[in-house]
């Protein structure tokens, strides 16, 4: 039995077909913006289908959402793995009618020029590097009807928007970059990296100008259906944060690497050539005390000394039997974390790309079943995409946070959205005096400031 549109869906749907299934949909984490997708493609009637979206979206998103709005679609999955898979891309270029999924990773090391009926890229932020393989690859594809779609489209940078309006709306938008800056982002002369891009000129006006603009945000008004944001009655994440006392060991790797890039594990140096690198050794630090592997990398002893683990372990037995989402930008700790938890007797898994995809789908299922109590997820491999975290839990535990604004606001949409029906506790865990407290602090910056844009105004 197939889900029917709840009013606003069915607006967008309509909006887009009459824009000859064309447009940009920018909807937070839970705003059901998949059914739209497929109701458009089953209503234009379009024969060959592709959809690119990530890995972990596939089976419970995609395919089951394409079945149960029409029961005799014919769904493949592109891979190179299986038999199964190679024949659905022997039929893609063959053009035989049906959908078509495939993830980002696997369409960017394709490079092939690709021709279909209807192109639908979900979280199309992982594509929008104008610079980058990904956005190359995208060029290459072609079809009448071409549905973008994220919740963060120009991920950490409002000029990536370029590159998503360069393949939606490749008639009317620049081909040359620096000609489209020039009309819509303010600009600032750095000596050591030429013309910066720091912002839009006119915060809005480049979205307003677009034909087809669909906007819907948890808790702001973006459209006439909701003046307070589709999750309006869900109160806002209550947000904890808890400081730890580091040790005095990771003290002092912390204040060497800190000074001059370089700190010492027992008699061996830890060099850090670039800032870059640095900031993921001091961060890594936080979470516990680093030791070498058998090959010379650096990693953690599941016995580690760690503070914030051992702060992890009291607020689960606080908690009682409540499960948790466990976030950590490391998956070298998530290991560590998931190992540790087993050990004391709590169920937990590790959720991250070492991970086969098909142990973490049964993983989710069990989450969700209450067989496994706590989920370690990296925040770049479980924040985009991930569905149904929030039908077993409320409470998210944050280890550390990526440098990477949008898999945090993506991971934060994990438990904060449609389908939770408890007020979400966020508890962040902070050592104190590291670098923990930048991130915060830069990432509530950026947010701000890209509030400000990309946003169409409602009438």
């Amino acid at each position: 039995m197939g889900l029917t549109p709840y009013p606003y869906q069915e607006h967008d749907i309509q909006h887009i077909i009459d824009h000859n299934g064309v447009g940009l949909v920018v909807a937070q984490v839970g705003a059901g913006k998949t059914l739209v997708g497929i109701e458009v493609g089953l209503r234009l009637g379009a024969s060959v289908k592709l959809v690119i979206a990530p890995k972990g979206t596939h089976k419970r998103v995609w395919i089951a959402g394409i079945k149960a709005q029409d029961p005799q679609a014919v769904v493949s999955t592109l891979e190179n793995s299986s038999r199964a898979g190679k024949e659905a891309f022997h039929n893609l270029l063959s053009h035989a009618p049906g959908w078509y999924v495939i993830t980002p990773q696997l369409f960017t090391r394709m490079r092939m020029k690709l021709t279909v009926d209807m192109a639908i890229v979900d979280e199309i932020h992982l594509l929008t590097n104008r610079k980058g393989k990904g956005f190359h690859a995208l060029r290459l594809l072609t079809a009448k009807n071409r549905l973008a779609m994220s919740g963060t489209p120009a991920r950490n940078r409002v000029e990536n928007m370029w590159a998503v309006l360069r393949w939606v709306y490749p008639e009317t938008t620049d081909r040359s970059f620096w000609r489209f800056a020039a009309e819509y982002f303010k600009m600032e002369y750095d000596p050591f990296a030429g013309q910066k891009i720091v912002g839009e000129l006119q915060p809005g006006r480049m979205v307003s100008e677009l034909d087809c603009y669909l906007q819907h945000y948890k808790r702001e008004q973006c459209c006439a259906f909701h003046p307070r944001g589709f999750l309006d009655g869900l109160p806002e994440p209550s947000c904890i944060q808890r400081t730890v006392q580091l040790s005095p060991a990771q003290k002092k790797f912390i204040k060497q690497m800190e000074n001059d890039y370089v700190a010492w594990l027992d008699e061996n140096p830890v060099v850090a050539e670039l800032p870059i690198v640095a900031r993921i050794r001091l961060r890594q630090a936080t979470l516990g005390m680093p030791s070498f592997g058998p090959e010379g990398e650096i990693t953690f002893a599941d016995d580690c000394e760690s503070p914030k683990l051992d702060e992890l372990l009291n607020i689960l037995d606080e908690m009682g039997d409540e499960p948790a989402l466990v976030f950590t930008s490391s998956q070298k700790f998530a290991r560590v974390v998931a190992r540790r938890l087993q050990a004391a007797g709590i169920d937990s898994f590790e959720w991250s790309g070492h991970v086969p995809q098909h142990e973490r789908d049964k993983a989710l299922e069990g989450f969700i079943g209450g067989k496994i109590r706590v989920m370690v997820a990296v925040t770049s491999a479980f924040g985009t995409g991930t569905d149904g975290a929030q039908l077993a839990a409320s409470t998210v535990v944050w280890l550390d946070r990526s440098d990477d604004r949008t898999d945090v606001e993506q991971a934060e949409g994990r438990l904060d959205r449609t389908g939770q029906t408890r007020q979400v506790v966020s508890i962040e865990l902070i050592a104190e005096g590291s670098l923990d407290e930048g991130i915060i602090s830069k990432q509530l910056s950026e947010r701000l400031a890209m509030n400000a844009s990309l946003r169409r105004s409602v009438a």
